[in-house]
């Protein structure tokens, strides 16, 4: 392989961009594009890329697995776990006068950050970020369930994309008796 063959790739696996890898190696802009695809095209550039993106998702063990797993959290969690949530009284002075479960836990609901780690770790994995409004009520942001659900609906190949079109060869057909029968 040659040197700059091999630069290519490091570049490539910046940004999984293969004109822009082009013109980093010094491709010029116009046929950076073309460049591109033939480098991607030569099986030991090919292969060599496959091993480092496989080096590199097993080295950050990110799988396919763990990445439909991830979206399956945010697909599926339940809301209704946001609004009460457990904790024990030693863990919160300011709950130390509350009124107890029968278990000993109390049970309020999300008033701060802090609060978050009291969730179930599916809820928790659905959560995207957080803030104060500008009457400094602690609000969270939840993941997009409807777009998870749509990635593992896509992933399951459950959309039929495709348009099948089946009427062309049959009015051909028509077309043809019908000739036959003027004739």
């Amino acid at each position: 392989m040659t040197p700059k063959q091999e630069q290519f790739i490091r570049e490539y696996l910046i940004d999984a961009n293969a004109t822009q890898a082009a013109i980093r190696c010094g491709y010029s802009e116009k046929t950076a594009y073309s460049q591109g695809q033939r480098l991607l095209k030569n099986v030991e550039v090919a292969a060599a890329i496959d091993a480092a993106m496989q080096k590199r998702a097993f080295k950050t063990e990110i799988t396919a697995e763990r990445v439909l797993k991830e979206i399956a959290c945010m697909a599926f969690y339940d809301p209704a776990e946001l609004i009460e949530i457990e904790r024990s009284p030693e863990a919160d002075e300011a709950l130390e006068n509350a009124q107890l479960s029968d278990d000993g836990k109390v049970i309020t609901g999300i008033r701060c950050a802090q609060d978050i780690k009291y969730l179930p770790e599916s809820i928790r994995r659905a959560i995207v970020g957080w803030s104060y409004d500008r009457n400094q009520n602690f609000t969270i942001k939840l993941a997009d369930k409807s777009k998870a659900i749509d990635q593992l609906a896509r992933h399951l190949s459950l959309y039929n994309d495709k348009l099948e079109v089946s009427g062309v060869e049959a009015l051909a057909d028509r077309l043809a008796r019908a000739g036959k029968r003027d004739d």
